[in-house]
């Protein structure tokens, strides 16, 4: 059965508004939570035939996401989900429902998780770049051979990695990531224009709150 979009995405920002409970409340601060998902080949492939994704051509029939997959499900959780429709259905049929694997979830953080004065989306940017440094230097190669990226050295970049890895990647966050730091830190904004993201999906724009005047969405 097709998978109904809204329960994905509904399903990806409820675990990011979970990260975001996991905030120590800061006066001033934000409390917000990211994840960062790794889809299937079927659930890309399902969107841009739905016509309601923009792409640049790169998430085809010739897309190696499953690849990519079998190389990373053992180091990442699993996103398992059924739509709405087939819970219904098999609650009629009283059968079980047939929950289908939709992805990896990569990364997950929230505001603060780190030390100083830190924001979700980076920290959850940070933490995926740690933990592929940390992968066995044969899989990072294998991952580059995956992604079309040619590498003669066995023991691959893991930035390179890093951004291979993200170029099929989706980040989700409860607000628009900032667009200036007054801590002179780095804005997520410009955290997530130098990954290579795919996408990028919020709920609220910053700017709804408190008056400020934030251009995240615009810069993307």
């Amino acid at each position: 059965m097709s998978l109904d979009f809204q329960d994905l995405h509904a399903t990806l920002l409820n675990l990011a508004l979970a990260e975001s409970y996991k905030c120590v409340p800061s006066p001033g601060a934000f409390s917000v939570g990211s994840v960062i998902f790794l889809p299937r080949s079927p659930v890309t492939k399902q969107l841009d035939a739905s016509g309601n994704s923009r792409t640049d051509g790169t998430e085809d029939a010739s897309d190696p996401l499953d690849e990519l997959y079998a190389l990373l499900e053992s180091f990442f959780p699993t996103l398992r989900l059924a739509s709405t429709a087939e819970l219904e259905q098999a609650a009629g049929r009283q059968e079980e429902p047939n929950i289908e694997v939709q992805g990896l979830i990569l990364s997950a953080s929230y505001s603060r998780a780190l030390e100083g004065n830190t924001h979700a989306e980076a920290n959850a940017l940070t933490l995926l770049e740690q933990k592929i440094s940390s992968l066995p230097a044969q899989l990072q190669h294998s991952v580059l051979a995956a992604t079309g990226v040619q590498s003669e050295d066995p023991g691959a970049s893991p930035g390179a990695v890093y951004q291979a890895i993200l170029s099929r990647a989706w980040m989700y966050a409860t607000m628009e990531p900032c667009s200036r730091r007054t801590s002179g830190l780095r804005s997520c904004t410009d955290a997530i224009l130098a990954s290579s993201l795919k996408r990028v999906y919020i709920v609220s724009n910053e700017s709804f709150h408190a008056g400020r005047d934030s251009h995240g969405i615009s810069d993307f």
